[in-house]
């Protein structure tokens, strides 16, 4: 839904660009450790931009993230400590994140174009909690759901591959900075905090 909602809020602004990307921030909170061993939190999406003015660019984004985690512990299976089998138990983040702002290029090139941006986020995350999965009616399934606003400033580039005589062609972007989102409140599940170094690449087109 909030995908076909993006593409027509894309339609009705005649965008001069739209990319897939490649999005992660930083998540060195330890309470993430129980949902993924990585430092970061990764997931796909995309990325529009209309220009205004030559070289100014409004840019909105929008990314669905996904992790989880098992674990496995044995059962006990009798009176004389001996293990039979094992449960399983989940861990998962289910995470919406969109983003508006704008895009300043510093240099304007048809091979590279260098460029500052910040965008203001809002992230819906989903945290989900399973004891045993092996079984659907567990009673300790617990699911909290949280928003928290937060922001990046990023530097990077625009990569169009000197082919700007074309109505429509190929681009592709790499950025790099820092982003923020405020904590993420569960509830009596817990908090969790994604703050840290931002990585995006894409590739799409410039019309």
């Amino acid at each position: 839904m909030l995908c076909t909602l993006f593409l027509a809020a894309l339609g009705a602004a005649q965008a001069t660009e739209i990319a897939v990307e490649h999005a992660s921030i930083g998540a060195t909170d330890p309470a993430y450790d129980a949902i993924d061993e990585r430092d970061r939190l990764a997931g796909w999406g995309l990325r529009a931009g209309y220009t205004v003015v030559p070289s100014f660019t409004v840019i909105g984004s929008w990314s669905m993230q996904r992790r989880g985690a098992a674990y496995y512990s044995p059962v006990l299976g009798d009176q004389d400590g001996n293990y039979y089998g094992e449960s399983e138990s989940a861990t998962a983040l289910l995470g919406h994140t969109a983003g508006l702002g704008v895009k300043w290029n510093v240099i304007e090139n048809p091979w590279v174009s260098p460029y500052v941006s910040a965008q203001g986020l809002v992230q819906v995350g989903t945290l989900k909690l399973d004891d045993d999965v092996s079984r659907d009616d567990n009673l300790n399934q617990l699911s909290a759901r949280a928003l928290a606003p937060g922001f990046t400033v990023v530097g990077g580039a625009d990569i169009g591959l000197g082919l700007e005589e074309l109505p429509v062609r190929p681009m592709g972007h790499v950025e790099l900075g820092y982003g923020h989102l405020a904590a993420l409140d569960y509830g009596d599940v817990g908090a969790l905090k994604l703050r840290g170094l931002v990585f995006r690449a894409g590739v799409g087109v410039h019309f």
